[in-house]
């Protein structure tokens, strides 16, 4: 948000959620996963910029994109298994 001079409303509006949604993801609440990887992070760094600059109708391909990464790299396995350990 910082990097692009965003307000809580406006990525709001850019994800097409809620602002209470995006507090949530700021306070951790909500969708927590300490990413470490750089190429992800690079990747989702793309995305943001392209969501910045083109706005949300690339919101699905961008989330898409990353997603694929993200399971390439096996990490949605180990997110199930610190959910199931927390369970």
């Amino acid at each position: 948000m910082k990097n692009y001079g965003l307000n809580q409303q406006q990525v709001a509006e850019l994800l097409e959620v809620t602002p209470a949604a995006v507090c949530q993801y700021l306070s951790d609440k909500r969708g927590y996963y300490n990413i470490t990887d750089d190429d992800i992070l690079h990747e989702i760094e793309k995305s943001i910029d392209v969501l910045f600059h083109n706005g949300s109708d690339h919101i699905i391909n961008e989330t898409c994109r990353v997603c694929t990464i993200i399971k390439s790299k096996g990490i949605v396995e180990k997110i199930e298994e610190e959910f199931i350990k927390k369970t």
